[in-house]
């Protein structure tokens, strides 16, 4: 243990070379310094007090010394005191105009702020953001260019967490003109900053090969400094590594140190990998102990366990009886259950006030069960991993949608494990229930919130649905009986990589009761799924199994085929799940010589059950409500070069006259303007847009080009609108049912409008031309004058796959109308409108 002396000494030292102005050393010393700190038994105010004491000459002392109770609090696990001490410590800082410890309290305050921070209980993006604008000015002020670098890069991370991706890539733009201007060896340094942050958008987006690439670049700029480097992690092999031998507590532990002093050569690189490196012990345990025998691996855990750093902490006891157990897992044996078992019971115990930590526990147990096979110990696992999975709905993000959305995504392997299990079990109700209760979580809390209602707020009883069986299972009873008799739900589950689950749901009205049926299926891992199909659909031949259509005619449709001719349903709603969302299922076929699933069903999709339930009763709300003027909005070619879009918007302007609306109000052309279209898109009642429209690292759940080559977001409208009273969205615009693809559902435009109250939306997966696009929405409106949406677009699609040319070929090719898709409710009518 430190003496008071020797950390008196080192507080002294490390005033002394902040003063120097040497980063390298000031964090080498900063992190004895803490080490030593966290050794000592004193009370949190009794630190502080000594340590204002060792300072008192100085006008900075007082700050100061709570900078070091703060991040002393941190490694203590009292991350509440923690965040309370630093934030007076940036208040006294801001004060007395403290530039420095301004920049490194705020830049700290915003790490911990951040999804996924050491203090992630307080997670909270727009704070975090705001501390690191701070940061960055008071870095500016300090002029030193490593310390505006790390201010942006972090800075950049913050706003990717709340969802800001465009000011995310503009500070990206701005590290790299900082690196261009940069000596050469310092321009290393500036643009392995720039690779960091773009690899994280790339990964944020869901671009996966990007952002390898671009972590890659970071290790290839930093090899020019091989000492601290190699210490912390240059290259990925002697990182895996350094977890099999120090254990991956003491790998959490370099991370959270890493946090508290952000220097490029012991943060970012290893920020870089361990994502990649979580990946690996997921997903190929083995490989972190191929060059290591069980005895050496339990040894040095053992040692690590028996630190008094670990005893000291409860949280650090639970991780490395976590790792323990991890490691016998690896080297498994006839004693391996017993030992196991034994060790995460005292890690549950143990971790009981840590919900992160128990919930790793949990999964660990339930692994550890479902190991031994036995009908016993299987339905101990799926009691374990159901245990885990209510930890995660329990905790209450409030109104922090990204909170929700992030931890949800980071920890579905409970769900995934359970799904999995039950349906290895043949208890295909309970994996139904549990896939439903994965999706939507955010957007279905966000409705409930906003019901202006009691009886909406009565659907949406989201806690019944989580706590009870028989109530959940009534409920998606209900979500068949609503959709009617000719419709039948093909709910689709991305399990795992190489495994999908799907269930069909059909309801009798004739007995009154459910129709059920579930398959599963082992498959390749899916990669690059909407670009492979749409090249699929451009050729109509195979490329590259299991990317073609007639491989998800097998997948998804074969296995129901003797239902479905039994049901005799009219209509198929997709109940979607992560990347098979992306799917175009109009265009799914059988044989070469078989019609498209389009010719047979009319199409839809939802991205879950429950919302798809929501989207039905809203439409209904909304047409018995309707009285007085009803409007339509038409916007046409805003960016004046999409004249087939002009003509489209004019023909739709006619259609929507003469069917039902009071008064339709067309923008075309540079009327088209951001301004405007957030002024009527609210009190419109049908809206119809024929523009361009961005999917891109700028833009990750899209974006509509107005006039003047304005943007306008999903979240823009959300912000202005607050609410929509229109029934249907048309969105005739390049890839607007994209956008970031999360267990929550994809985060694009449909998702929007449906918060907003519109149950109906018209998207499409990919780029089509503009004469295409006006020559499929003609042929849907016309049919829309008696027909719903869903059939409405059946005919529409069906017709242009029937048009021929004088020498009987076809004139229009599937990627040409298989991009459209009815997302929400398929019974949205004009007429009824």
């Amino acid at each position: 243990m430190a003496s008071m002396g020797m950390i008196r000494h080192w507080v002294l030292f490390h005033q002394m070379v902040l003063k120097v102005k040497d980063n390298s050393v000031e964090y080498l010393v900063e992190h004895f310094l803490l080490g030593m700190l966290f050794s000592i038994q004193e009370e949190l105010e009794q630190l502080r007090e000594f340590l204002a004491s060792i300072l008192q000459e100085a006008d900075s002392g007082q700050a100061w010394a709570m900078y070091y109770v703060a991040l002393t609090a941190v490694t203590r696990d009292d991350a509440a005191s923690g965040m309370r001490w630093m934030q007076k410590s940036l208040e006294l800082a801001r004060a007395k105009d403290l530039t420095y410890l301004i920049n490194r309290a705020a830049s700290v305050l915003g790490n911990w702020s951040s999804l996924g921070g050491v203090c992630s209980n307080f997670s909270d993006p727009e704070k975090a953001v705001a501390y690191c604008i701070i940061a960055k000015d008071a870095a500016i002020r300090m002029d030193t260019d490593e310390a505006r670098w790390r201010a942006l890069w972090r800075l950049g991370h913050c706003l990717c967490d709340s969802g800001d991706f465009k000011r995310a890539n503009e500070v990206k733009k701005e590290l790299h003109e900082m690196a261009k201007a940069a000596s050469a060896v310092e321009q290393q340094v500036a643009l392995a900053y720039t690779e960091s942050l773009s690899g994280s958008i790339a990964g944020m987006i869901g671009e996966d090969d990007a952002s390898k690439k671009h972590n890659g670049a970071v290790i290839r700029l930093l090899q020019g400094f091989p000492a601290d480097l190699e210490e912390s992690g240059r290259n990925f092999l002697r990182l895996v590594e350094r977890i099999s031998t120090e254990g991956l507590m003491a790998f959490e532990d370099l991370i959270a140190f890493s946090m508290k002093k952000p220097s490029v050569r012991t943060v970012m690189d290893i920020q870089t990998m361990l994502g990649q490196a979580r990946g690996q012990l997921d997903n190929e345990p083995e490989a972190l102990f191929l060059n290591r025998t069980r005895e050496e691996a339990e040894e040095n855990a053992a040692e690590h366990l028996i630190s008094k750093e670990v005893q000291r902490s409860p949280a650090k006891t639970a991780m490395a009886l976590v790792f323990i157990a991890t490691l016998a897992h690896m080297h498994r044996n006839e004693h391996s259950f017993e030992i196991i078992e034994s060790l995460l019971e005292e890690a549950q115990r143990l971790a009981q006030e840590y919900p992160s930590i128990l919930l790793r526990v949990l999964n660990e147990q339930g692994r550890n069960y479902a190991c031994a096979k036995d009908d016993d110990n299987l339905n101990k696992a799926i009691c374990k991993f159901k245990e885990a999975a209510r930890k995660q709905m329990e905790l209450d993000f409030g109104g922090f949608s990204y909170g929700r959305i992030g931890y949800l995504d980071d920890n579905k392997r409970s769900f995934r494990m359970l799904q999995s299990l039950l349906m290895g079990g043949n208890r295909m109700r309970e994996a139904l229930i549990w896939a439903e209760r994965e999706r939507c979580r955010d957007l279905l809390y966000i409705l409930r919130n906003s019901a202006r209602s009691d009886a909406f707020q009565r659907e949406l009883e989201l806690e019944e649905f989580d706590c009870s069986e028989e109530s959940a299972w009534e409920e998606i009873k209900e979500v068949a009986r609503l959709s009617g008799r000719d419709t039948a739900l093909l709910v689709t589950s991305h399990i795992f990589a190489q495994q999908i689950h799907t269930h069909i749901l059909y309801w009798d009205s004739h007995e009154s009761k459910l129709l059920h049926e579930s398959h599963g299926l082992q498959l390749t891992k899916p990669n690059s799924v909407l670009q492979m199909v749409e090249k699929a659909l451009t050729t109509m031949k195979s490329v590259s199994w299991p990317w073609n259509m007639k491989f998800w005619y097998k997948v998804l449709i074969e296995p129901f085929e003797e239902f479905l001719k039994l049901t005799k349903p009219k209509k198929l709603v997709f109940i979607t799940h992560e990347g098979l969302s992306m799917l175009p299922f109009a265009a799914i076929y059988k044989t070469n010589n078989e019609p498209f699933l389009i010719q047979q069903y009319a199409i839809s999709v939802s991205p879950s059950l429950r919302m798809h339930k929501q989207c039905i009763r809203q439409q209904q709300r909304q047409e018995s409500q309707r009285s007085g003027t009803l409007s339509a909005l038409v916007i046409g070619n805003p960016t004046l070069d999409l004249p087939h879009a002009e003509e489209e918007a004019a023909y739709i302007t006619r259609e929507l006259a003469s069917s039902f609306a009071h008064s339709v109000t067309r923008l075309e052309r540079q009327e088209a303007t951001k301004e405007a279209a957030l002024k009527l898109i609210p009190e419109s009642h049908w809206i119809h847009i024929a523009s361009h429209a961005v999917v891109n690292h700028e833009y990750p759940n899209g974006a509509l080009i107005l006039a003047c080559n304005n943007s306008l977001t999903g979240e823009e409208i959300k912000e202005q609108a607050g609410a929509v009273k229109a029934t249907t969205v048309v969105l005739s615009a390049c890839q607007t049912a994209l956008g970031r693809v999360k267990s929550e559902g994809v985060l694009g435009f449909a998702r929007t409008f449906h918060m907003l109250g519109v149950p109906s939306v018209v998207a499409s997966l990919w780029k089509v031309d503009d004469n295409s696009s006006k020559v499929f929405m003609q042929k849907l409106y016309e049919h829309l004058k008696v027909l719903d949406i869903g059939l409405a677009m059946q005919k529409a699609m069906v017709e242009m796959i029937e048009t021929e040319d004088e020498f009987g070929l076809n004139v229009f090719k599937p990627d040409q109308w298989a991009p459209f898709v009815v997302c929400g409710s398929d019974q949205s009518r004009c007429n009824k409108f």
